[in-house]
């Protein structure tokens, strides 16, 4: 029999950077991360205007159109209300008529 010959040092580094060093674990969990996710910044009228962008054209950063993520086993929700019962923020505790500002 013939003994192949050992390849080169440099077939050797051409093959591990052409190879995927990434689990199949990797390359979904960074799938995920080019998702796209709607904003949207408010214009001179008040009104919401929709993008895909982060910024606003003027340069101020945009608001992410999705709403929080509810779980009913909240743990912090009377924290929450202490809190907003000292900053006078609950809706009980605004005037008629007077819209709740974030």
């Amino acid at each position: 029999h013939q003994q192949r010959s050992r390849p080169s040092s440099d077939r050797i580094a051409l093959f591990a950077v052409a190879q995927p060093t990434r689990s199949i674990a990797a390359r979904k969990r960074r799938k995920h991360k080019c998702t796209m996710h709607l904003m949207y910044y408010l214009d001179s009228d008040g009104k919401r205007v929709y993008t895909l962008k982060k910024e606003t054209p003027a340069g101020a950063m945009s608001h992410s159109a999705h709403p929080a993520r509810f779980s009913p086993d909240d743990k912090f929700s009377k924290q929450r209300i202490v809190t907003k019962k000292r900053f006078n923020l609950l809706p009980t505790q605004q005037e008629v008529g007077f819209p709740l500002v974030r």
